[in-house]
């Protein structure tokens, strides 16, 4: 499942750490799926509000650039990459 990989090899990497140390300022929204009904959405929520503003077709995982005022830089999704350098050059490709 993309998540896992996210959440097992590349956020917890030395290369993103190192290059998120460096480059970004980092906010991770975390949606859990959840089986049978879904529970009301509380829209004063966090992050219902960050969806509703960046990801209004609930693509998962899905990653947005923003410059230092808050605009869109670049939008983007899971890749099946191999290793976690890859995305370390994607996210630096993003923010250029």
């Amino acid at each position: 499942m993309p998540c896992m990989y996210l959440d097992k090899i590349l956020w917890p990497s030395e290369e993103f750490k190192t290059a998120a140390d460096k480059n970004w300022v980092l906010l991770r929204a975390d949606f859990l799926q959840k089986k049978g009904n879904p529970e009301p959405v509380n829209v004063n929520d966090m992050k219902m509000i960050l969806a509703e503003k960046y990801n209004r077709d609930g693509f998962f995982p899905f990653f947005v650039m923003l410059d230092r005022n808050g605009k869109i830089i670049k939008k983007s999704g899971y890749e099946e990459f191999d290793h976690p350098a890859e995305y370390v050059f994607l996210f630096k490709s993003m923010s250029h």
